[in-house]
């Protein structure tokens, strides 16, 4: 299970191949998770309906910070790169997960939706 929960730390790093990249980058990854009902007390949701990237954020090797987003687009061929590995990766990740076991779930209780950031290692792919 991925940690879905801002209020507890991921116990694994999440890490993702990719073949633009050449040294470990970390960035942040946020995804948007819809689901066909809205939680509530007993009700239990262990798939998401809907898995759908937002934004990826990472600094690049001369300190500037970027920041893609699902809503702009994205030029260079690097970013659209690791752009489609982190949603590629996360469709899977995300689609099935314990979502009612979430340490906190209650405060979303009567939405059928969230998004969160995950903190991701992009690392070049293996040979």
């Amino acid at each position: 299970m991925i940690q879905t929960s801002p209020k507890r730390k991921l116990t694994q790093r999440l890490e993702i191949e990719c073949d633009c990249v050449t040294d470990t980058l970390k960035a942040v990854f946020v995804a948007g998770i819809r689901f066909d009902k809205k939680f509530g007390e007993d009700i239990q949701i262990n798939e998401a309906k809907e898995v759908y990237p937002m934004t990826l954020s990472y600094t690049n090797d001369s300190g500037v910070k970027i920041h893609l987003s699902a809503y702009n687009p994205i030029d260079s061929e690097f970013d659209k790169c690791i752009w489609e590995a982190c949603a590629r990766q996360f469709q899977i990740w995300l689609k099935k997960q314990p979502y009612s076991d979430m340490v906190g779930i209650d405060r979303f209780y009567g939405h059928n939706a969230f998004s969160h950031g995950y903190p991701v290692y992009l690392v070049p792919k293996s040979k």
